[in-house]
């Protein structure tokens, strides 16, 4: 296991961003990381996993744990035509291509030269030129960061959708592993049909001739990483409803498209490109000159540079196209949660939504190993600790914080399915089931499957914009996109107050 202190982690994100991470712990394999899972101070600190960074944005300083896997290996099992590779969370993807390639087997072809380690491959459902991982996948070997078990989860447990998986989740407890592929041994026929990639291959294409035609296409629209920073696609392409779709197709005639049975999906680099970003640069942050999907830093950009210039583009895209691009990039920080005060003290008076937290000293000491006396009633949480307390010290300032986070979740879990479900009934929405979380980079989302998640952090906010969240939310059970559709159903449901609730909601830290 390989721990650093205040580390760099230019080489952790393929945007170049210099930031660094408080920890920066490897663990080499599965022992590893269950004896690190198991620490006491680990348990304290905020962490978050990577890979090699390759769709990550870090807006600041990590002041926290960062974990990186080094399980390498890969290993197969034969049955019949069926080939099961079992490999290491980091091992780099593409090596996991050629190797597969090299032995004469076939699938993976079209993912060729796409950036990253496989335990990040399955957690983003990598996909290009009509082909995704999750199309390889058998099962995922994951740790569970809370209770250090391990478990194995068949791909359709996985929740695989468009750039999307259960482990994706902020809240996900989930650490993979080792991911097992499946692949066949008799060569099948290869996707070819998708756009550029049909007209730069030969007639009766190998599987090596596809990854060969995918790496000269890639080469010629993403730059090196290592030459000019980036995360490759910088966007999903937007999902519309046919409705939507026919409103834009009539004002532009010439919109490429996929159809996807009853949706469309249109691609993202064509609506940033019709808004005249492509090549456009804001100080070191730009948008790549070959394809305006690639947001670029050209040198000394910061990640909040970065995101500067995705928000202008997606307000710009949104005003002429109706249509809200969503990150496919993560934006990474280190808060310990929205609206949260940064540091808890005897001064400390916080309230939020049915509840008030007040933090004292006791006149007398606690009994022995009792750091802190909770008691919440009427409303008032009461916060009471020992009179020698330091409140500079970090690990009272974990433990503070982790109190709070837990009343906030069981508060919420108490008030706000209830409060979604009277919404819910009052305006005609139906949704599968919700969900509370301890998100802290999103304030709540809606799955294919019409699952709510709620981060409990939305206890910080007004009661009307606790309302417009869920509201928000709802919405998305009808339309998954923020298109058109989407913004004429919020605005019905809120008294045409949609957009002025959002700029809002957004002073207020998350998405």
């Amino acid at each position: 296991m390989l721990i650093h202190e205040n580390y760099s982690l230019r080489h952790y994100n393929t945007f170049g961003i210099d930031v660094s991470a408080r920890w920066f712990i490897e663990y080499a394999d599965d022992e590893d990381l269950s004896r690190l899972l198991r620490d006491e101070y680990f348990s304290h600190c905020k962490s978050i996993h990577i890979g090699k960074g390759s769709n990550l944005l870090f807006l600041k300083n990590y002041d926290g744990i960062v974990l990186h896997s080094g399980i390498g290996g890969m290993k197969v099992r034969e049955e019949g035509d069926d080939i099961f590779l079992r490999v290491g969370a980091g091992i780099l993807w593409d090596d996991v291509v050629i190797f597969v390639l090299k032995q004469g087997w076939s699938g993976p072809e079209n993912l060729s030269f796409i950036p990253g380690e496989v335990g990040a491959a399955a957690v983003q459902n990598i996909g290009a030129y009509a082909s995704e991982v999750k199309d390889f996948i058998h099962s995922v070997e994951v740790m569970d960061k809370y209770t250090g078990h391990g478990y194995a989860f068949a791909a359709s447990e996985c929740n695989y959708e468009y750039r999307y998986s259960r482990f994706k989740e902020d809240n996900s407890p989930f650490i993979i592993t080792h991911v097992v592929f499946r692949f066949s041994r008799n060569q099948g026929r290869c996707v070819t049909d998708y756009g550029r990639l049909y007209d730069d291959l030969p007639d009766c294409p190998t599987p090596l001739d596809v990854r060969e035609a995918v790496i000269r296409l890639r080469r010629s629209k993403i730059p090196d990483p290592s030459e000019l920073g980036n995360a490759g696609s910088f966007f999903m392409n937007p999902v519309v409803s046919p409705q939507q779709f026919v409103e834009i197709q009539s004002r532009f005639k010439d919109i490429p498209y996929y159809s996807l049975g009853e949706q469309y999906k249109i691609p993202a680099g064509w609506l940033i490109e019709q808004c005249g970003f492509k090549g456009f640069r804001q100080g070191d942050a730009g948008v790549y000159e070959r394809q305006a999907l690639v947001l670029v830093n050209h040198g000394k950009a910061t990640g909040a540079d970065i995101a500067r210039l995705a928000e202008r583009i997606v307000e710009k895209v949104q005003s002429r196209f109706a249509i809200r691009l969503t990150p496919e990039v993560k934006y990474i920080s280190a808060v310990a949660g929205p609206l949260v005060p940064k540091i808890f003290s005897e001064e400390t008076d916080l309230q939020t939504f049915s509840f008030r937290l007040v933090i004292r000293r006791s006149d007398t000491p606690l009994r022995l190993r009792e750091h802190f006396r909770i008691s919440l009633r009427e409303g008032l949480l009461v916060v009471l600790c020992s009179p020698d307390t330091c409140f500079e010290e970090r690990a009272i300032q974990w433990q503070l914080q982790t109190i709070l986070r837990n009343v906030l979740r069981d508060e919420a879990k108490r008030l706000l399915p209830v409060r979604l479900s009277m919404l819910a009934e009052r305006h005609g929405f139906i949704y599968e089931d919700s969900k509370v979380n301890s998100a802290r980079t999103r304030w709540g989302s809606c799955s294919g499957r019409k699952v709510i998640n709620l981060s409990c952090f939305l206890l910080l906010l007004p009661e009307h914009l606790i309302d417009y969240i869920l509201l928000h939310e709802l919405c998305h059970t009808k339309e998954m996109n923020h298109g058109t559709g989407f913004w004429r159903l919020l605005d019905e449901v809120t008294n045409g107050s949609a957009h002025r609730l959002r700029k809002e909601l957004k002073m207020k830290g998350m998405q």
